[in-house]
């Protein structure tokens, strides 16, 4: 497998990577309080670009772990963490696997930013997730735009259209945008896609992801909140948002979920 990446595609991770810094900003915001990383042995789920992963380990952490399934990504973090200072590079270790083949780790702090909603599986996965995480841990999640809320796609329809408009993806219907992602696949090397899922979306409801994550006996949630957002309009907009959650529109309306959780100690 190729492990070296374009010119054009670092370029464009560079770019991408400035932006998570600042969305990593508002992430910390939209949790209930403060975390204490320092000193604590730290699993980034799903770490991309690897930009959590050197925050995590600039904020005091000890040992900063990344998993990433997605190969340009984990190339590119890899890459990364060449040019961070050097007490960052020792503390961070990114890997590209599955979590059961992290046999002999465990974690004091997982925490796992914009990756729930295109996890596969998710049902297996969380399970597995929570097994990683030493007793008295913390879990710490933020997820979204889920699929089904208004730009749950994550920009495809307004690639395809030229217009950004809310539940637009649902409008046009789920073959014309898989139609649309199978071409773009092709077109850039790739197999195709025929669902949603095989193009990195769940496509998971709300009460899925509750079912999944609440029904777990081995954590303790201590925070659930949903559509936390930093915008001035979305705040504004929340109480009528509220009142349609509350007559059955909660697939099209939640569009974020921050929780945070603890694993219950051995009794």
């Amino acid at each position: 497998m190729n492990n070296s990446l374009s010119p054009e595609l670092i370029e464009i991770f560079d770019r991408n990577s400035v932006r998570e810094v600042h969305e990593i900003k508002g992430f910390w915001g939209r949790l209930p309080q403060e975390v204490n990383f320092s000193g604590k042995k730290v699993l980034d789920f799903g770490s991309g670009l690897g930009t959590m992963a050197f925050e995590l380990a600039q904020r005091g952490a000890e040992i900063v772990h990344g998993i990433e399934i997605e190969h340009n990504y984990q190339v590119y973090s890899k890459h990364a963490l060449e040019k961070q200072e050097s007490d960052v590079k020792q503390k961070t270790k990114f890997f590209s696997c599955d979590l059961a083949d992290l046999e002999n780790e465990s974690y004091d702090i997982i925490i796992s930013k914009d990756v729930f909603e295109h996890v596969i599986g998710l049902d297996q996965v969380f399970p597995e997730l929570v097994k990683k995480l030493k007793p008295g841990g913390q879990l710490i999640l933020g997820f979204g735009p889920l699929w089904y809320s208004p730009f749950g796609d994550h920009g495809v329809s307004r690639k395809m259209t030229g217009i950004k408009f809310p539940w637009l993806h649902l409008i046009l219907g789920e073959n014309k945008v898989i139609k649309f992602l199978d071409e773009e696949s092709i077109k850039s090397g790739g197999r195709g896609v025929n669902s949603i899922q095989e193009a990195g979306y769940n496509g998971l409801v709300p009460s899925e992801y509750e079912r999944i994550i609440q029904s777990n006996k081995d954590i303790e949630i201590t925070s659930w909140r949903i559509n936390v957002t930093n915008s001035t309009l979305a705040s504004l907009l929340s109480g009528v948002i509220n009142l349609l959650l509350l007559i059955g529109l909660k697939k099209y309306l939640i569009r974020t979920v921050y929780l945070t959780a603890t694993k219950k100690q051995h009794e």
